[in-house]
């Protein structure tokens, strides 16, 4: 997989063509002093590449380019993109030139014609990049939408923007725009590869299964709906068959499905058109007056029930006082009273009235016994009694539920066809209803047998195709992954001589920046780090090894890097020619940091693309043979000058 760039150009309002070459797989250092367009290329790419709002400063550029374009090398060949300048007051232009093929010339500005938007843009470059369909679900609870993995997020990792290369809280390019952070911590993982194309396809595997799932339990659920509880629904529209003649007004109704099936097949094979009929009013007359016999029965059912429960609760009540009365005399032979009844067994003092003999109060004992006996006997008795009778009682009610529903179905049918101009439309209208219900019902009465065994099956794959997909599996090979993207990120730090860098440094994920764990002070993350120098060293280490890394896995990252005045902690902006050559004469002492930092990005960038636009120019070969563009004569600009005085 290659992408990378191979020139960057505008189109004057003149229609003439200003082109920056750049080489592929090496380091391309544009120099120059300020206010000459440098910092204009980076969003001059990322605007060609699909960025919503055009970044270009205000000002000269804005005032005399036409068209932003890119030529890029891809694996399949060259793509030319060129994107209009906005319209004063605009941020943005939908007006899209694409052209694709081999060795492309740079077309003409008056041949540059909307052929393409920025959907059509968007949908090209994630298919030369390989960008699979990777849709990120955010987990239930959460609110932000689901996502799916596209160009724009792929160029979080390409670009460092003058204001973001030595940014110490924000490590990405846009990371800190309104709700940024979090779309890169929701993809890297994918473009890290802990989301491999397989994870991919199972989760797209697990998606069809579940809207399949969905999709038969749907079925299931219908038929359930349309059957309606104890042929209630069956009912209703057989009764509405029977009252416009499709079957006979005395066909009796079973309570199988079998038996619903035929008839409904039978209605359905009646030719209404070829056999007039005359509408049956007496089916729901005989309706009511079932209806009225079985409210009745109801009633006295109901009648029953109560008594059986009274005579139950009398029963019990009888119980209770004959085990108080047996209570109360069996308290009494604790005394063993055997003496004289008119003599207190307790103080032997004389009392009024005598003492119950022993023989009279077991006498009444027994007796209390026996009548406890012939209620206990009789208390199972009338518990069958009242069960029989709530079944019977249900029973009847089912009766009650399923006329009642035929005459309400009947009553409603009536009503809807009642403006119909004649008899036949209503039995065409009913025979509808009765094909779409038959369309639903199960083959046979074994009711949805075949759907519950797939949906069974459904469901057993998706449990395993769940623990494929583990959230645990996931974040151990994410684990994995940052733990040598950070080896090298320390090994690259070491090199660069940046602060801390004594310690073993690590990307963190959660909080996107880089932590330095130290075995005294603990961690230390990268704003509590030291200065400017240090913050660009780590931007700098951090998207070199992930570049490197990205190219080791062929991940659908353009190779490109593009960084915008790496060395601005040495040299500021407005920082004179006549100072940054005298800054890297031998002599200075930021001299061998600014070398170091160079040649280790030339070390770096063999399998991918760096574009450095600078104010260093540094008086050496190795340094000179990277600059392919020097804009130090006053002359050289990305705008020419002959354009603006010929405008003006």
């Amino acid at each position: 997989m290659k992408f990378q760039i191979l020139n960057i150009l505008v189109y004057g309002a003149n229609g003439q063509i200003r082109s920056i070459e750049l080489k592929p797989d090496a380091v391309n250092v544009v120099t120059g002093q300020s206010k000459t367009g440098k910092s204009a290329l980076i969003h001059i790419v990322d605007y060609c590449l699909g960025r919503r709002e055009c970044n270009v400063p205000a000002g000269v550029i804005r005032k005399h380019v036409k068209w932003y374009a890119v030529k890029l090398q891809t694996s399949s060949g060259e793509v030319f993109i060129a994107r209009r300048n906005p319209e004063p007051g605009k941020e943005s232009s939908e007006d899209i030139y694409i052209e694709r093929g081999t060795s492309l010339s740079f077309p003409e500005a008056s041949s540059l014609t909307k052929n393409a938007n920025l959907e059509t843009l968007a949908s090209i470059l994630n298919h030369v990049l390989g960008i699979g369909e990777y849709t990120h679900e955010p987990k239930a609870g959460q609110t932000r939408k689901t996502g799916t993995a596209d160009i724009g997020k792929a160029l979080f990792y390409c670009f460092q923007e003058q204001s973001e290369i030595d940014d110490q809280k924000f490590l990405f390019h846009r990371q800190g725009e309104p709700f940024m952070p979090q779309s890169i911590k929701d993809y890297l993982p994918y473009f890290l590869g802990a989301i491999t194309d397989e994870f991919i396809q199972n989760k797209e595997e697990l998606r069809k299964l579940n809207r399949k799932l969905k999709q038969v339990e749907s079925r299931i659920a219908e038929r359930n709906r349309l059957k309606g509880q104890n042929f209630e629904r069956a009912f209703a529209l057989l009764n509405e068959a029977k009252s416009v003649d499709l079957i006979a007004a005395d066909e009796p109704l079973q309570d199988s499905w079998s038996n619903v099936r035929q008839l409904i097949e039978a209605a359905l094979a009646r030719n209404i058109d070829n056999d007039p009929a005359e509408p049956n009013v007496d089916v729901l007359n005989d309706l009511l007056d079932r209806q009225q016999r079985i409210r009745e029965t109801y009633r006295i059912a109901t009648s029953e029930l109560k008594s059986l429960k009274d005579l139950k609760r009398s029963s019990n009540g009888f119980g209770s006082e004959m085990g108080e009365q047996k209570s109360r005399l069996e308290s009494i032979n604790i005394f063993g009273h055997t003496g004289d009844p008119n003599t207190c067994p307790l103080c032997s003092s004389t009392l009024p009235s005598a003492v119950p003999s022993a023989e009279a109060i077991r006498a009444s004992l027994t007796d209390i016994d026996s009548q406890l006996e012939a209620v206990t006997n009789d208390t199972p008795h009338l518990d069958a009694m009242i069960a029989k009778a709530e079944d019977q009682l249900g029973e009847i009610k089912k009766q009650l539920d399923e006329v009642k529903a035929s005459i309400i179905s009947l009553q409603t049918t009536n009503q809807r066809i009642s403006d119909l101009r004649d008899f036949n439309s209503r039995r065409a209208m009913i025979k509808g209803r009765l094909s779409l219900y038959l369309e639903n019902m199960p083959a046979n009465d074994v009711d949805d047998s075949d759907d519950k065994l797939e949906a069974e099956k459904i469901a057993e794959q998706v449990r395993a195709l769940e623990a494929v997909l583990d959230d645990e599996t996931l974040a151990g090979r994410l684990e994995s992954i940052l733990s040598l993207v950070s080896a090298q990120i320390t090994s690259l730090a070491r090199k660069l001589e940046i602060e801390h860098s004594d310690s073993p440094m690590r990307l963190d994920l959660k909080k996107l920046t880089i932590v330095a764990d130290h075995a005294d002070d603990g961690p230390i993350p990268m704003p509590k780090m030291g200065s400017g120098e240090t913050w660009v060293g780590l931007h700098l280490v951090t998207h070199l090894a992930l570049h490197n890394w990205f190219f080791k896995k062929q991940r659908p990252v353009p190779q490109f890097l593009f960084l915008d005045q790496p060395s601005q902690a040495y040299f500021p902006p407005d920082t004179s020619a006549e100072t940054v050559r005298e800054q890297t004469e031998a002599t200075n002492p930021d001299r061998q940091s600014v070398i170091r930092m160079f040649k280790l990005i030339v070390e770096e960038t063999k399998n991918f693309q760096v574009i450095v636009t600078e104010h260093a120019d540094i008086r050496e070969d190795w340094y000179q043979a990277l600059v392919r563009e020097n804009w130090w004569d006053g002359k050289q600009k990305l705008v020419p000058v002959e354009w603006i005085e010929v405008e003006s």
